[in-house]
């Protein structure tokens, strides 16, 4: 492989590849006719109603379902309630932080590579690290519950170890089959969750209302007795009210951990800067519907004295919807219930798995975790990650001899805390996220998602999580109450997340990112690339579906997102001279980059003020623009850019094209001209007719590619042909291709020649090819019949030129 300059950047290419894959082995050419091959990575395979039935249901799940029953039990009913829209405010806090970022950069490894970017290694390294802890410790806690579930219909007890060995089996052969394998069965399985939360809620109501078989009006009579607050630890007066509430808060925390799961699947999100910041909108329906509409009918339904409330009994009527629907007399429908509910403990832990191993890649790929847990199958699958995250699903199996409730109320409070360090990690990210776009100019407006509720959002989202990390466990420093295992489960890692960050500090030995020098550009082009408008739906159901769940059937951008479209690929093309994108994009990338170096050729102080307001990254564009770019097309009238169509895109369909400056480091036209004038070349000799000459269409090709080259394109084009020439002859498969097939097969074979043969007449240097000697001087031939018909002088505004 020739070495490559380091100005000279590879093609941008972020397009679908073959197969129906979503990601493309990306071949760019050098100018000496070599290739280089960047390695496999995480497809794009999770589409549109994927990422909205995971932002809006992925993670609801025991949480909601069977976690509610402790918070009830300690909080009472305005407390649970209170609590609950409490954790939903920090929740929805987050993720507008979050979907700002990450709609603006939909990268793999999510908030984990944006804690990188914007505050410094050592910090996503304690993000990410901490993340996967999370997800890895959430994942025994569902199959725990998952156990409880089914443990409802058991009148003689099995041992838990069979139901969780089940559920595992499940869920490790979901994720192994890939992320549009986990997106199907999630939008299957939150699909069940939403309708079966939704439907508790609509009967919850008709129940309060004395709608069920006992026609038992309830109203607000558990309010009332035994009470809307309970006196947590027999304290009495508010001060027990206020630590029932705030007991609440860890235990309302484990349900709402996981909304941001979206910003994880962003690196597998298909259009991602158009599905995100729709997925993000939708977390509010979410919180208010699901989880505080929920907690409303639960304290409506259920009395904090309840029995069954407690999960230490590890019995499944310990859900307090079931317990609702049996004290209604509703006879069947609690197994029912049970089911879907044992549905949601399924999905939740196949997003758990989904997760920890896409945390634990992304930080392979950052080179915080051994490389080996970045291998990638050529589906796109991290399966040693998957794999080894599944491992630590043997932590289940403590319910055998402790219990299925207890310990699945040990790994929620662990989970609950990890999870807020997360969130204070997401929200201080935003923090340094803010300040970095205020430095350096960049106007929020512009981006794909922006809330109006920042910074303020993301300050109270950081002090509130601190606030419940440190309080999380206080319970145990009451006299008489001291407990080694919630002490233990409750302040690990709250305790591990300075730890890593210190000892990280010592490694990186980095200081955080200033502002002003924060990287908001990098791997722009590829989004933008990527983002394309969703095609309208096909049929009723689709139809159906756009309208309950996405809103809209075809939802195009603003102008303002369109402008800021068009500022990033003026941008990174100016930059790098080249980028693949669609055709449709890159007409109107082409036009308006003509007018900004139009603007440098004016080289006025007015002219350079109006370039620096149109570019997105005028610092390190700018100076380029009005030098390199202004001398080189001074004298041209126009034609700075080029447009080369190259197939369609799956999905979409959408033209593909690559889109370059005219007369740059790596002009594609040159060298597609200088490899066809080299094949021409090594035919002639094949065929022992070494001053056959060029075709006339060849001709036509390397006079446009050196039409504004001079000299110096002209000795490029005939180095490069030379190379792809002697490339040609040293290879005896493509021997047989460059010979005449006009001719016999048997004078064909006769005239071959072997690996590394040097011919009569052959030279090495540019010259034997007869490329000096007036080859490239030749008049070209006339052009194409038909091609500059009527219509396209019009259009342009030109003659059509003479032969």
């Amino acid at each position: 492989m020739a070495e490559r300059s380091s100005s000279e950047k590879p093609t941008y290419n972020n397009e679908k590849g073959k197969n129906g894959s979503d990601y493309e082995v990306n071949h760019a050419v050098d100018p000496v006719g070599e290739e280089y091959v960047v390695e496999r990575k995480l497809q794009r395979q999770l589409k549109n109603r994927h990422i909205a039935m995971i932002s809006i249901g992925g993670v609801i799940g025991t949480g909601l379902f069977l976690g509610t029953a402790n918070s009830l039990r300690s909080g009472g009913p305005i407390g649970l309630l209170l609590g609950y829209i409490v954790v939903g405010s920090i929740c929805y806090s987050v993720m507008v932080s979050l979907g700002e970022m990450i709609a603006y950069l939909p990268i793999p490894g999510g908030h984990i590579k944006l804690a990188e970017r914007f505050v410094d290694p050592a910090f996503s390294f304690t993000m990410g690290w901490n993340y996967w802890y999370n997800w890895t410790i959430i994942l025994p806690a569902e199959l725990a519950a998952a156990a409880v579930l089914i443990n409802y219909w058991m009148h003689e007890r099995i041992n838990d170890a069979l139901w969780i060995s089940i559920c595992l089996i499940v869920v490790v052969v979901i994720n192994m089959l890939g992320a549009g394998v986990y997106g199907e069965c999630e939008f299957i399985f939150a699909s069940i969750k939403v309708i079966t939360i939704t439907g508790l809620i609509i009967l919850g109501i008709v129940l309060d209302l004395g709608g069920g078989p006992n026609h038992d009006r309830l109203g607000f009579r558990y309010w009332k007795n035994p009470g809307p607050f309970v006196q947590f630890f027999g304290i009495a007066g508010a001060k027990g009210q206020f630590l029932g509430w705030w007991s609440v808060m860890t235990q309302a925390a484990f349900s709402f951990i996981g909304t941001e799961i979206v910003a994880i699947a962003a690196g597998e999100a298909k259009n991602p800067r158009r599905n995100l910041p729709k997925a993000i909108r939708r977390v509010y329906i979410r919180i208010l519907l699901f989880y505080i509409g929920g907690t409303l009918i639960i304290g409506l339904l259920v009395p904090s004295n309840h029995p069954d409330l407690n999960l230490d009994t590890g019995d499944a009527a310990a859900s307090p919807f079931v317990i609702a629907i049996q004290t209604a007399g509703i006879k069947g429908l609690p197994s029912v219930i049970n089911a879907a509910l044992l549905t949601s403990a399924w999905s939740a832990a196949s997003s758990d798995l989904y997760t920890s191993s896409r945390a634990l890649y992304g930080l392979a790929l950052a080179g915080n975790a051994p490389k080996v847990f970045a291998k990638v199958s050529k589906s796109g699958l991290p399966y040693v990650s998957v794999i080894f995250c599944s491992l630590f699903s043997a932590l289940a199996y403590m319910s055998v001899s402790s219990g299925a409730g207890k310990v699945f109320n040990w790994f929620a409070n662990m989970t609950s805390v990890a999870g807020l360090m997360t969130w204070f990690g997401i929200s201080f990210t935003y923090i340094r996220f803010y300040a970095g776009m205020k430095a350096q100019g960049i106007d929020r407006s512009k981006l794909p998602f922006a809330s109006k509720l920042q910074p303020f959002a993301a300050w109270y989202a950081m002090i509130f999580c601190l606030l419940i990390c440190f309080f999380s466990g206080w319970k145990v420093f009451l006299k008489g109450n001291w407990a080694v295992d919630t002490f233990v489960t409750n302040y690990i890692p709250l305790v591990l997340f300075p730890i890593l960050y210190i000892g990280a500090k010592f490694v990186h030995r980095q200081p955080m990112h200033k502002p002003h020098e924060m990287d908001f550009y990098s791997g722009i082009a590829e989004i933008e690339a990527d983002t394309y408008d969703e095609p309208p739906p096909k049929n009723a159901w689709e139809k159906f579906w756009s309208i309950s769940c996405l809103r809209a059937a075809i939802e195009s951008i603003s102008k303002s997102d369109e402008i800021g479209l068009f500022r990033n690929l003026v941008s990174s093309l100016l930059q790098h001279e080249q980028i693949t994108t669609t055709v449709a994009k890159a007409k109107e990338t082409a036009r308006l980059a003509e007018k900004v170096i139009s603007l440098a050729k004016k080289g006025t102080l007015p002219a350079r003020q109006d370039a620096e307001a149109f570019l997105l990254n005028p610092h390190s564009i700018l100076d380029k623009l009005f030098t390199t770019y202004r001398n080189r097309y001074l004298q041209r009238p126009g034609g700075y850019t080029r447009i080369l169509k190259y197939g369609h895109r799956q999905g979409d369909h959408a033209p593909k094209a690559i889109l370059q400056l005219v007369d740059g480091p790596r002009d594609l036209k040159l060298q597609m001209a200088a490899r066809a004038v080299g094949r021409e070349t090594a035919s002639s000799f094949v065929v022992n007719e070494p001053g056959r000459g060029l075709r006339e269409r060849t001709k036509w090709a390397v006079d446009k590619a050196l039409k504004f080259s001079g000299q110096e394109g002209k000795e490029r084009l005939e180095k490069i042909a030379q190379a792809h020439a002697n490339k040609l002859l040293a290879e005896p498969r493509t021997s047989s291709g460059l010979s005449d097939r006009s001719l016999p097969a048997s004078e064909r074979g006769n005239r071959r020649i072997r690996a590394g043969e040097r011919l009569t007449g052959m030279s090495t240097s540019a010259t034997g090819l007869g490329l000096a000697k007036g080859t490239l001087g030749k008049k070209p031939a006339p052009r194409v019949p038909g091609f500059w018909y009527k219509g396209w002088q019009q259009k342009v505004g030109l003659p059509a030129p003479s032969a």
